[in-house]
């Protein structure tokens, strides 16, 4: 199995740093190219989320996020000790409407629930804590 650990401040631009180590990890692991690009939108949106609206202006704190390669899955678990989330009982936009007609927002967590083969949360030792499963093939042909 390999493992990433990671910790990162809860600043926007420490989501771009994450981006970049992740996308190396996958691709020294040889993950495929799609799997690469759905786990790191995922992480994208969801520590985007939790720097934007998980802390009070200013607030200072550490985001961890482990990343797992077994055979035939990634396995993902972010915590951080922001406000209490559930990005699991989000409720998906209704993306039938005409754009005009639309909310503003809620698509992250919809694009992470597309992506992502499992999505649990829980809140444990007063931290939000999110698991993210997604499978993979290495050995499918890349479509071209």
């Amino acid at each position: 199995m390999k493992k990433l650990s990671i910790q990162i401040e809860n600043t926007l631009s420490e989501v771009n740093r994450l981006i970049l180590m992740v996308e190396e990890f996958g691709e020294k692991n040889y993950l495929p190219p799609e799997t690469i690009f759905d786990i790191s939108l995922s992480l994208d949106e969801l520590v985007t989320n939790i720097v934007s609206y998980g802390f009070k202006q200013g607030e200072k704190s550490k985001i961890s996020i482990e990343i797992a390669i077994t055979e035939d899955e990634v396995a993902i678990e972010l915590i951080d000790n922001g406000i209490e989330f559930d990005p699991t009982k989000s409720v998906d936009p209704d993306i039938t409407l005409p754009i005009e007609e639309r909310k503003i927002g809620g698509l992250g967590i919809f694009f992470v629930k597309q992506k992502m083969d499992d999505i649990l949360y829980e809140r444990k030792n007063n931290q939000n804590v999110i698991k993210l499963i997604k499978k993979f093939n290495k050995n499918k042909k890349m479509e071209i």
